[in-house]
């Protein structure tokens, strides 16, 4: 069996867009004004690993480069490593757009994560094709292998972590008909890992997946599956999560035989000001002896609100108390 790593931190990767309200929030003065802040040494200081989700297209602008130089020590993919993006032809590969993002990283003495291996969107060749299960095995295989491989050759040393496999489950906590479903079954996830192991045995590899309730709503009306509970202030145990049971049930699967698999990447799109505690609610993952990383951190405004002051601030209170308020240490150090 696999020796689990565990990090020596739970890795936080935020969404740029809460920087200015954080930092709001964060450095206050004595006369009650805020204060700019610079969030990476505070994380490099508390062991933290605390990023943002990369726009490459944004990087040819200096200021982009600049806030996320003084903000942030670890950079993530969105949709760049997808495989519709990086194989959309068979065995055709482009690694260009995420190749941006962790040159970035190098070139700033960062560390990046690869979002997302499978779970994105696939291409349509993909989509389309006759397969068995020996034949799109092969080609899950295939895309994991010539991607993680791919980066661990040409960067070694820099993309540390990855989310192998993202939003596997549906709302009630089965299986998300995905092709990969479909056609592999179960074991998808288990071969997905263990490619992703053996193109680097030193990456930390996640199962990345959201529990929150109004994305699992929003996921269950877009699905067309009976809306059930996610969680939020007053179900902020895994028990009491439908979505969330599915998911712990599956990773302790994995566990048991021996898949490589280190963490479990919670998304948190929060759209309502009562988030469940991170300290409860994931703390299945530290009986499987894996560690847990808090992802897609994100508090959305309406684009009419960018510029409300306090709209900003709330934003800010909402990140303030999820990662700043009193359970600091219990929730992310």
């Amino acid at each position: 069996m696999k020796h689990h790593r565990h990090l020596p931190f739970r890795s936080t990767t935020i969404a740029l867009v809460l920087f200015v309200a954080m930092v709001m929030t964060i450095g206050v003065s004595s006369t009650g004004r805020a204060q700019p802040v610079a969030l990476r040494p505070l994380a490099d200081a508390a062991g933290i690993s605390f990023g943002a989700a990369i726009d490459v297209d944004a990087l040819d602008d200096a200021g982009y480069r600049a806030v996320l130089a003084e903000h942030v020590n670890l950079v993530s993919t969105r949709g760049d490593l997808s495989m519709a993006v990086v194989q959309p032809e068979q065995g055709v590969f482009d690694f260009s757009r995420a190749e941006s993002i962790v040159d970035f990283a190098a070139a700033n003495d960062m560390v990046a994560r690869g979002h997302e291996l499978i779970g994105g969107a696939e291409p349509g060749w993909v989509i389309a094709g006759t397969w068995t299960a020996e034949t799109l095995a092969q080609v899950l295989r295939d895309q994991v292998t010539a991607v993680v491989g791919h980066f661990s050759e040409r960067n070694p040393g820099v993309v540390v972590q990855w989310d192998v496999v993202g939003d596997a489950f549906l709302p009630d906590g089965t299986p998300r008909p995905t092709i990969w479903q479909q056609v592999i079954g179960d074991d998808y996830i288990r071969i997905a890992f263990e490619a992703a192991h053996e193109a680097d045995p030193d990456a930390v590899l996640f199962y990345d997946d959201f529990y929150d309730d109004v994305a699992v709503t929003q996921d269950a009306v877009a699905a067309g599956v009976t809306i059930v509970p996610g969680a939020n202030a007053e179900r902020t145990t895994c028990d009491a999560v439908p979505k969330c049971v599915g998911v712990r049930d599956r990773i302790a699967a994995l566990v048991a035989g021996g898949v490589p698999i280190d963490g479990v990447g919670f998304q948190s799109h929060l759209f309502s000001p009562d988030p469940a505690d991170f300290t409860q609610f994931t703390a299945w993952v530290g009986e499987l002896g894996l560690s847990w990383a808090v992802t897609e951190f994100d508090v959305p405004l309406p684009v009419t609100e960018i510029a409300n002051a306090e709209t900003l601030e709330f934003q800010a209170q909402m990140a303030s108390a999820t990662f700043f308020d009193g359970k600091t240490e219990e929730r992310i150090v």
